[in-house]
């Protein structure tokens, strides 16, 4: 299920990477290079492989550690009624989209990754 979770997960990721370069962002291919890499440690953690358990447990981590900071931050600015938000109150929504496609899944992510440790690491 980890792994199955995974790959959706850089699916989506990697969505977000074409969509970035697309619009001209050397960023995007930034992540289309970060998702093949973590698609090599998702394959490799499936033949029991030490070292692509922390390759992929790296990725939730980074992305939890740029991400979460911000987020919390709009969202106790939203709750505390600033001025960001009454003038253009759909600014939270996108704090929450973007909340949903990378904090969710990551801290998800992460949770398996530990939990599941031993299982996966004994194939």
């Amino acid at each position: 299920m980890v792994t199955v979770f995974q790959s959706t997960w850089a699916i989506v990721i990697a969505a977000w990477g074409c969509f970035l370069a697309w619009l001209g962002n050397p960023l995007g291919y930034v992540f289309l290079v970060v998702c093949a890499l973590y698609v090599l440690a998702i394959r490799d953690l499936r033949r029991g492989k030490p070292w692509a358990w922390w390759a992929s447990l790296a990725m939730p981590v980074f992305i939890i550690v740029n991400t979460a900071p911000n987020i919390v931050y709009n969202f106790i600015l939203f709750l505390k009624d600033d001025p960001l938000y009454q003038d253009s109150p759909g600014t939270i929504l996108i704090v929450g989209i973007s909340a949903l496609l990378f904090l969710v899944p990551a801290i998800a992510l992460f949770v398996l990754l530990l939990a599941k440790r031993r299982a996966l690491l004994a194939r």
